[in-house]
């Protein structure tokens, strides 16, 4: 009996760490943002229809949490790519409020439009 018990205890650890992680909420509302990386990265979407998505998602985001890190960034260099580069000052400046550790490459990517 006692050894049945045990292997029971060894058996659904393993699942109710499991069942313990998948209920952790996350701290940033990702809404697809992923899957749009993973889309621009193998080249199946080109950067005008990302950056609709993306803005699209953004005010989706920005209502129901947060932002997460990365988004304004990736998106600011989307800009660069079709030529906004007020756009892309914009994005930029925002991701450097959001995540003030992104700062020394956030002004490093300012600085080079600003040439």
């Amino acid at each position: 009996m006692k050894k049945s018990i045990a292997s029971l205890s060894v058996l659904l650890l393993p699942v109710m760490f499991i069942m313990d992680c998948a209920s952790v909420p996350t701290i940033y509302k990702w809404d697809g943002y992923q899957e749009q990386i993973s889309l621009h990265l193998t080249g199946k979407t080109g950067p005008e229809q990302q950056i609709v998505e993306l803005e699209k998602n953004l005010s989706k985001i920005q209502a129901d949490g947060k932002t997460p890190p990365g988004y304004m960034a990736h998106l600011g260099l989307l800009y660069v790519e079709v030529g906004n580069d007020g756009q892309a000052k914009r994005c930029f400046q925002a991701e450097k409020e959001l995540f003030p550790e992104s700062a020394p490459f956030m002004n490093y990517l300012l600085a080079k439009i600003s040439k």
